[in-house]
């Protein structure tokens, strides 16, 4: 270190920049220094351990940071990590909060594609795309002349139109409401989001009226059984 230069107090360590750009940092007190990395190994604790031995501060989007990586021993000044997308089930908030580590999650962050990922699986389902694709692929349509049979359900009906379909969201969070903001009315029920399984609608109310069910919250997973199905 150069005489008079002030010690470094924070080191910042962003372990996977390959996703989205690293931001820049403005100081506020201190001093501070940036360690970019565009990828590192999953396979490898060595050289992840290597890399934020030092780190004051971590930066990831979805590589695993378990008991281990947060042991005293292998990060020793570790004081938070930042994840650049919406979840935290990549890091082991337990060991997190026996050494007092802030965890820092991006809210809401892949709202938009997320949302436009599952209205992306809804046309794949409900038309049947990859069949369809496979189909021709295997030369079906030039045989048939047509593969309209394969989109009807069990019950001989073709797929609705857009404007005739009508959707059962559960969960009403971020990815909810831009489903529902960006559904117009086909929408027919949004359920909140909370925690437990405590709805404000039982799903057979809501199933009788709606073609397609979208389950959005973790906390209402197996809401959806073999008894609702039927009845709908």
């Amino acid at each position: 270190m150069a005489q008079g230069a002030s010690p470094v107090t924070c080191k910042i360590v962003a372990l996977e920049s390959f996703f989205c750009p690293i931001p820049e940092f403005e100081p506020l007190s201190g001093v501070f220094e940036v360690h970019v990395f565009e990828q590192t190994p999953r396979d490898s604790l060595d050289i992840l351990h290597q890399r934020i031995h030092d780190a004051t501060v971590i930066i990831i989007t979805t590589i695993p940071l378990g008991s281990v990586t947060l042991s005293p021993k292998v990060t020793p000044n570790l004081r938070a990590i930042m994840i650049m997308a919406s979840g935290t089930d990549c890091v082991d908030l337990e060991a997190c909060r026996k050494r007092n580590i802030r965890v820092l999650n991006s809210v809401n962050a892949n709202t938009a594609s997320v949302a436009e990922h599952g209205m992306a699986l809804y046309f794949a389902a409900r038309r049947m795309i990859v069949e369809l694709h496979q189909r021709t692929v295997r030369n079906q349509w030039l045989e048939r002349g047509t593969l309209l049979e394969t989109m009807k359900d069990e019950r001989n009906r073709a797929p609705l139109s857009l404007k005739d379909e009508k959707i059962g969201v559960i969960g009403h969070g971020a990815v909810g409401v831009f489903l529902q903001c960006h559904s117009a009315d086909r929408v027919t029920h949004s359920l909140p989001k909370v925690n437990g399984l405590h709805l404000s609608a039982q799903p057979s109310e809501w199933l009788s009226e709606s073609r397609i069910a979208s389950n959005l919250a973790i906390p209402h997973r197996g809401i959806l059984n073999g008894r609702h199905l039927k009845t709908s």
